[in-house]
């Protein structure tokens, strides 16, 4: 049989100690899928909203052009002048954020702001 010192505890008639929290966890971590946001029915609608904020570009440019906004009394006249173009891109941009900052944070349960500071 061997010395003392040689035998495993079964053979000394002791049971094994439990295996400690450490040796009974699995190798390989537990894989939990992410929830990605934003996902691609996200961007369609944000390409929905962009339409939205066209249209709301659009109609404030008209506005603009009735009331002889700056001088301007055509549409040519808007594409024309650089501070009137410039003022069509800046009503586009700020519809569709404004828009976006209505309907995403519904969708996300989150603040829009709070989501882009974290990014």
């Amino acid at each position: 049989m061997g010395s003392l010192l040689e035998r495993t505890p079964v053979e000394l008639g002791r049971p094994l100690p439990p295996a400690s929290a450490a040796a009974r966890q699995p190798l390989a971590p537990e894989v939990i899928p992410s929830t990605r946001i934003p996902r691609h029915g996200h961007l369609c609608l944000l390409g929905v909203l962009v339409v939205v904020g066209l249209v709301g570009a659009g109609v404030l440019t008209l506005s603009a052009i009735h009331i002889r906004f700056f001088g301007v009394s055509a549409p040519h006249q808007v594409a024309a002048e650089i501070f009137s173009a410039l003022g069509s891109m800046a009503e586009l941009y700020l519809v569709t954020l404004s828009v976006s900052l209505l309907v995403f944070p519904l969708l996300w349960h989150t603040m829009l702001l709070r989501w882009l500071a974290m990014a």
